[in-house]
């Protein structure tokens, strides 16, 4: 067990870590990219949660965060305002803001690179990609999307009905081409 003199160094130390502009700046880079990829992580932890909802998650995730490696955002450039000072405490160190910078677009390149990765099959995998028909909110609603709503979802729904044939229709019953 450490002893109060050891747990006060240790106490200092951080509040050390904490004074720093690029320590701050970092912990704003992390509290911005990492809501998109919670509010996934969320959708994915939900029982109710379709495989339609997880395309349209993904796709704003990775949206906000391609936004992200070229600017900053909301959290990190409200701190870069006054980089001196945060929250009334005076700041040590010196952020040098065009590495920072570099620092910020190679971490969320990594984040879109691991969720391309994960989540690759919602658009490469035909079947798979097929399913975001199943979420209402993809589906086309203004007058001047008249035209959209005759042929949206056709290919998809026949790229469903040709994988599911056999779950479809048992042997008694004919299957169904899809032309």
């Amino acid at each position: 067990m450490n002893s109060p003199k050891e747990a006060q160094n240790k106490a200092r130390g951080y509040l050390r870590l904490l004074k720093r502009a690029d320590v701050i700046a970092f912990i704003h880079l992390l509290l911005d990219v990492l809501r998109p990829v919670r509010n996934l992580s969320l959708t994915l932890q939900n029982r109710k949660t379709t495989l339609a909802d997880v395309h349209n998650k993904a796709d704003v995730a990775t949206a906000v965060l391609q936004q992200y490696q070229t600017s900053d955002g909301p959290l990190l450039s409200k701190f870069l305002e006054d980089k001196s000072c945060y929250k009334g405490e005076s700041l040590t160190g010196n952020l040098n803001v065009e590495s920072f910078r570099k620092t910020r677009t190679s971490l969320v390149s990594s984040l879109v690179e691991a969720i391309a990765k994960r989540y690759g099959d919602l658009k490469n995998n035909k079947t798979v990609a097929s399913t975001h028909i199943a979420n209402l909110e993809n589906w086309p609603l203004y007058p001047d999307q008249q035209d959209d709503i005759e042929e949206f979802g056709v290919e998809e729904v026949g790229t469903l009905v040709e994988h599911f044939n056999n779950v479809l229709f048992d042997d008694n019953q004919e299957s169904v081409s899809v032309d």
